[in-house]
């Protein structure tokens, strides 16, 4: 007999808030997650719970967005460097960093769901 430890599950106003902070509509934020649309409608509306790894993945999407600020105004001219720790090329490398945590995260915990639900261990 093995005891399965639940995954605690977030408020959908916490989702709602990092939304918000990232900017995104529920649309855009299940096209950069790579979830469902209704999923994410779902988690927004308190009909789905949602996991913690979604959160974590738009904490990630939040920093991607102003890692992009910051690159676009250095091509704009209009904030300058040194070539000290904040360069465009460490910004995008951050990115692409960011990019591949959310991929991880949310397929990672995907693929978990569906070996669990296979597996007869999810309610």
């Amino acid at each position: 007999m093995t005891t399965e430890t639940p995954t605690p599950l977030v408020d959908a106003g916490i989702i709602r808030h990092h939304l918000a902070e990232a900017n995104l509509s529920q649309r855009s934020a299940a096209r950069v997650l790579r979830i469902d649309e209704r999923t994410m409608r779902r988690y927004c509306s308190c009909d789905l719970p949602v996991p913690p790894y979604v959160i974590l993945a738009l904490m990630q999407v939040s920093q991607m967005r102003r890692n992009a600020e910051v690159v676009a105004l250095l091509d704009s001219g209009k904030l300058s460097t040194s070539e000290g720790p904040l360069t465009k090329e460490r910004l995008t490398e951050n990115n692409e960093t960011l990019r591949r945590a959310i991929d991880f995260l949310v397929g990672h915990a995907s693929r978990l769901a569906v070996e669990q639900e296979a597996a007869g261990t999810v309610s």
